[in-house]
């Protein structure tokens, strides 16, 4: 980027171009990052995405490493992006190395519990999981028939749950829950409302970390990576437990 100053006064132009540097001084973090290492060139363009929106520049030098400029906080979030796109490459890296050859993600299931009124939020998910290589059950139905969903819960690595105020007031919700903390399946509680659990639904999460999709895409999108992230290590523990 370029600005021209143009004045008629030496004095003026040299204290303007003065208070313009330290201004960019100010306001323009840098960062290094080591490079684009094992990632797919989906990831790279998601991760340069991701960057325009925070208005961060991505740089590559000549080591091949990724310099960052731009406003501090949003440096500091584009790295924690970079961060957990490399922690995801290494999750999945250490799950297929474990793989037989006939082996995917497919084998492992992912169970999705919602209320009905958040189905939107919960295909969206499923959607996005299904992308990954997951096999995900959602009741698409909303069948009340329990002996099936028990089926699914039992299959499942693990059950996502999304948090609202919906959900609390579910019965068909209350049910899966609670039954698969019974059978001591691993629960992963989705905030998609600004809702703070009460009753059987905070005793139920209480020692679980609490993922958010909701407010900015920005932050969506770094909590989606943080889900996966989640997701991806209890499969390899689930896989490492089979063995």
């Amino acid at each position: 980027m370029t600005i021209t100053l143009t004045s008629s006064n030496t004095e003026y132009l040299t204290k303007c171009e003065k208070e313009i540097n330290n201004y960019l001084k100010r306001s323009i973090f840098q960062m290094t990052l080591d490079g684009f290492e094992n990632w797919n060139q989906y990831m790279i363009n998601a991760f340069y995405k991701y960057c325009k929106n925070r208005s961060v520049l991505p740089k590559l030098d000549n080591q091949q490493q990724i310099i960052l400029y731009g406003p501090i906080n949003n440096v500091y979030e584009v790295n924690q992006k970079y961060q957990l796109t490399n922690a995801l490459i290494q999750e999945k890296t250490n799950l297929l190395s474990i793989f037989s050859k006939n082996t995917s993600f497919n084998n492992f299931n992912i169970m999705l519990s919602s209320s009905s009124d958040d189905a939107t939020i919960s295909y969206r998910l499923a959607n996005h999981l299904i992308d990954e290589g997951f096999s995900v059950s959602i009741n698409s139905n909303q069948s009340t028939e329990f002996d099936y969903i028990s089926k699914e819960i039992n299959k499942s690595v693990c059950i996502i749950l999304f948090l609202s105020e919906n959900y609390f007031k579910d019965e068909l919700c209350e049910k899966e829950a609670k039954y698969a903390n019974e059978i001591e399946k691993s629960l992963i509680p989705v905030k998609v409302q600004n809702y703070e659990p009460i009753e059987w639904l905070q005793k139920l999460i209480e020692k679980e970390s609490c993922f958010q999709l909701l407010g900015s895409e920005s932050h969506s999108k770094l909590e989606y990576d943080k889900l996966l992230l989640k997701i991806v290590s209890f499969s390899e523990y689930f896989l490492n437990n089979q063995s």
